[in-house]
């Protein structure tokens, strides 16, 4: 049986067959590798030794699954769509800049669109009280149309390689974020789902297509964030496979600088849920 998944049509995923290993491999773009807007040191490394894994490995793997940011310079975590005045003659706020609940409640920072503001208050409180985040503003990255959002050259060449192996046998994607008006770090749900939008809710096809695979092999970009949350999420429904087939490539994912506790806090959890840590070195 082959179905749509209706968060991205260019992909097709078939549900009776088991495979054996497959790589999920998070948003390996342009922007956040060397030279990147929101670079992540270690990227380049970590994309490199991906590669050369696939490269050692090319008859071994069933599947690839890419995730890539996609978003828009209005999008709620960029400082276009924030100000430090309600007419908007303000300062936008700086990368990094966290807005909390109360600042939005405050009239610390507002959102451009004035019409917003109802739902900039709404979806601050949810965001916090899910106990993940508070708003950041990340520098503009990953913006549709432009060379940050592509694969990395290096990622792109090993691809490549391996569909020519495997009778041009597509890598899948699968793309998040391009919703304007909440965060989208996990591939599995956006931060604050919206009910308008298909796009941003629990992709369970996408997780039934990964759950084919006898071991799933995880890697990218930023340990830190995407990773570890698309990692957790996917963890939440992967019942009642054991989670030992999931497999963190720890030499293939670096954190944001300044975030390194978060991804350390994520490696301990996933060490204690019984996922499997390996390098690329030995992922087969």
């Amino acid at each position: 049986q082959i179905f749509w998944n209706p968060w991205n049509q260019s992909i097709a995923f078939s549900i009776n067959e088991m495979t054996k290993a497959a790589l999920l491999l998070i948003d390996v773009q342009n922007d956040f590798h060397g030279g990147g807007s929101l670079a992540v040191p270690g990227a380049d490394a970590d994309s490199l030794r991906i590669a050369e894994m696939i490269e050692s490995n090319i008859d071994n793997i069933t599947d690839i699954y890419v995730t890539l940011d996609s978003h828009h310079r209005e999008h709620i975590a960029h400082a276009k769509s924030w100000n430090s005045k309600a007419d908007g003659s303000g300062e936008y706020p700086a990368p990094f800049t966290q807005i909390s609940h109360a600042d939005v409640m405050s009239g610390k920072w507002f959102p451009t669109v004035r019409g917003n503001q109802q739902y900039c208050e709404d979806y601050t409180r949810a965001l916090e009280a899910k106990g993940r985040f508070q708003l950041t503003i990340w520098p503009d990255h990953c913006i549709i149309g432009t060379p940050g959002n592509d694969v990395t050259e290096r990622l792109q060449v090993a691809f490549d390689a391996w569909s020519k192996a495997h009778n041009n046998k597509p890598v899948k994607y699968v793309r998040k974020g391009q919703n304007d008006m909440t965060e989208m770090y996990s591939a599995i749900e956006a931060e604050v789902p919206l009910p308008s939008d298909p796009m941003t809710q629990t992709n369970f096809e996408f997780v039934a297509d990964l759950k084919r695979a006898e071991k799933l092999i995880i890697g990218g970009q930023a340990l830190s964030h995407c990773v570890n949350y698309t990692t957790r999420d996917l963890l939440r429904y992967w019942a009642p496979r054991d989670p030992a087939d999931l497999i963190l490539l720890l030499d293939g994912c670096s954190p944001v600088p300044g975030c390194d506790s978060s991804a350390q806090l994520f490696v301990d959890d996933m060490r204690a849920a019984n996922v499997t840590m390996k390098l690329t070195s030995n992922a087969f």
